[in-house]
């Protein structure tokens, strides 16, 4: 079940860091744009009631 502060576009992000856990490497572009991505992730669910 997902939670309240899941988004689709963070689909994305779930996708890059299994791929990441498996060993595939990836651009720069792509990996910044995904630690952007995980940082805005992160500080919603801060910020989501438990």
């Amino acid at each position: 079940m997902k939670n309240n502060f899941w988004e689709p576009r963070f689909e994305a992000l779930a996708t890059y860091n299994a791929e990441v856990a498996r060993g595939i490497i990836h651009r720069i572009q792509y990996v910044l744009k995904m630690e952007a991505l995980q940082k805005e992730y992160n500080e919603k669910r801060k910020l989501s009631p438990v």
